[in-house]
């Protein structure tokens, strides 16, 4: 491979991060932001936990905040969990707030069961205070997409379900398939 293509596929992938990162936070809405810009961390710590088989269990960072003397903890960044087999069980992006951004579920086995990417963060708080202590004043809204189980074969997982969630409640139009091609649709 000559030094221009190798420069090109860096780029490529450089400019791939740099676009998913920015549309990680072009979902925040101005009420969400409202709210985040105002915190400052103190403290990052990452976990690992294992098994009792010596596997590791999970992986996560927790990130602290201060607010009017009471301190809080969110789930940050990166989050792992893993199956006692070593596989996956899911991986989660979180924004600095524990707020799921992209999430991904397998099987046992190690294939990709369902994914999830957050497309709007609102919030209906009305004071920093009701935001840091109520997972009830986050909105969410995700795309969700379900695949069938690969079994041992290779290839694209097989979807067979695909719709948004607001809050872990499914709405709007759900699209069921078949072979790859939609083969009903029911709205929520």
């Amino acid at each position: 491979m000559n030094i221009k293509i190798a420069n090109q596929i860096k780029l490529g992938a450089f400019l791939f991060i740099f676009y998913q990162v920015l549309s990680l936070n072009a979902q925040q809405t101005d009420a969400y932001k409202k709210f985040t810009d105002q915190l400052k961390t103190y403290e990052t710590k990452k976990f690992v936990k294992k098994y009792k088989n010596g596997k590791i269990k999970e992986i996560y960072s927790l990130t602290y905040y201060e607010y009017e003397g009471v301190k809080y903890s969110f789930y940050s960044g990166e989050y792992i969990r893993y199956y006692r087999n070593g596989n996956k069980s899911f991986e989660r992006q979180q924004d600095m707030f524990g707020t799921p951004l992209i999430i991904n579920w397998y099987y046992p086995n190690g294939d990709l069961s369902e994914t999830s990417k957050t497309i709007k963060l609102d919030t209906k708080a009305e004071s920093l205070y009701e935001f840091l202590s109520s997972d009830k004043s986050i909105l969410i809204t995700s795309l969700s997409e379900k695949y069938l189980p690969l079994n041992g074969s290779k290839g694209k997982p097989t979807l067979r379900k695909k719709g948004n969630y607001l809050n872990n409640k499914k709405i709007g139009v759900w699209e069921i398939y078949k072979n790859g091609k939609v083969i009903k649709t029911k709205s929520y």
